[in-house]
């Protein structure tokens, strides 16, 4: 039946995204783990410099609860927007000594991010397979992090504006 159909009006719908890829370093990341630190929080950062939206990566080194106490815990938040929900999706990784992406782990989904939520991954990599590579994982004793946000921006609808014939 809907082959008989003929299309009496259009419209199109365009869904803009932002990304960006923010990198982290954090030093004497050994002296991080055995709980010395229950999280670390990256210096806030936004897709681009007129964007009113910040947000910040943390990790906790010894998992953010007891069913990841042997993981390292990863996590984007949203910490400052001027609306009530931002949509995004992330990518994590970690660089390694041969500056080549390690462990990349993807959310599969869109999410709606509210201000000082966070979310990510509570079993990222195992601590102890870190700490067996620190040639390669923790060169100089350093982790290096990266983060993809992808932001939708802005959907433009433009409505018919003529009959088809």
């Amino acid at each position: 039946m809907s082959e008989d159909m003929e299309a009496t009006g259009w419209g199109y719908t365009q869904i803009r995204v932002d990304s960006v890829c923010h990198k982290w370093t954090i030093s004497n990341f050994s002296f991080c783990m055995d709980g010395i630190r229950e999280k670390i929080t990256s210096p806030k950062f936004s897709l681009e410099a007129s964007d009113k939206v910040e947000w910040g990566l943390r990790v906790h080194p010894n998992g953010s609860d007891e069913e990841s106490k042997d993981y390292l815990s990863v996590y984007l938040g949203l910490l400052h927007c001027q609306k009530s929900t931002v949509w995004a999706k992330f990518e994590f990784w970690i660089i390694n000594s041969q500056g080549k992406n390690y462990q990349s782990r993807s959310s599969i989904n869109v999410f709606s991010f509210q201000k000082n939520q966070y979310r990510g991954f509570k079993k990222f990599i195992l601590r102890d397979f870190l700490f067996s590579n620190p040639h390669s994982l923790l060169p100089e004793d350093q982790l290096t992090l990266c983060c993809k946000l992808t932001k939708v921006k802005r959907e433009y609808t433009n409505p018919p504006t003529e009959k088809l014939n």
